[in-house]
């Protein structure tokens, strides 16, 4: 297997969300720890949906194990994971912070742990003066998620599907250092997480096979043969 010891594209060039196509949020609200007895302790079991409904639409929810995401169904009536947020992160905190709802659902990728917070502590001038750690991370958290969000929609929208692949086969490569490593995903499970359809992927692998820039792609292993030429293709 071939080493990056060599590879001179730096991360901070590649999208916020390019190692993991979906962006993760996590290890960011450990503060929180502190208000935990004002909440409720739920566990979920991997594939469930969090209810945010009726009364709990502007609650805090703290991931205390497992990962969460953001998904919405698409027009072929697939679910595409937008954000997954992590251990020690917050979600449902833009709809707590500004009292308006939000669409998508919250679905637990593995069991999970998760504390429900009354997002009314958010308004509460009191709780912001007693716990100004918090009141930090609530900012540190909304500015990453407008960042997650703005870098998300930009490389949607300007970039081709070629160019957001590439980036995620880099970016996959560095996480791993190597131009080998198993991908862990079949093409359909990928494809539903780009939101595109498999015909748009396996047209992407192609093309990238037929331009000798890699030489094998499957679930357990993908080869990168040219990454002078898929950093090309990713413009970076």
């Amino acid at each position: 297997m071939a080493k990056h010891d060599s590879i001179p594209v730096s991360s901070s060039k590649l999208p916020l969300f390019a190692p993991f196509a979906v962006p993760k949020i996590g290890n960011m609200a450990t503060a929180w720890h502190e208000i935990l007895h004002l909440g409720t302790k739920q566990r979920h079991s991997a594939g469930s949906i969090v209810k945010v409904e009726g009364e709990t639409c502007f609650d805090l929810f703290y991931i205390d194990e497992g990962k969460v995401h953001v998904v919405f169904d698409t027009i072929d009536g697939r679910m595409r994971s937008v954000v997954s947020f992590e251990p020690g992160s917050i979600f449902n905190l833009a709809p707590a912070a500004t009292r308006c709802e939000a669409s998508g659902q919250y679905q637990c990728m593995t069991d999970a742990v998760i504390w429900q917070i009354p997002g009314k502590v958010l308004h509460d001038p009191v709780f912001a003066a007693r716990y100004p750690n918090l009141m930090l991370s609530v900012i540190e958290l909304l500015g990453t998620l407008v960042l997650t969000y703005h870098t998300y929609l930009t490389d949607m929208l300007m970039d081709d599907f070629v160019t957001r692949f590439s980036r995620f086969l880099i970016s996959l490569s560095l996480e791993r250092g190597s131009d080998e490593f198993p991908l862990g995903m079949t093409q359909e499970q990928l494809a539903s997480v780009f939101g595109v359809h498999r015909a748009t992927l396996a047209r992407a692998i192609q093309h990238l096979k037929q331009e000798a820039i890699i030489a094998c792609f499957t679930c357990r292993r993908v080869e990168i043969i040219d990454m002078e030429r898929l950093r090309h293709m990713a413009h970076l």
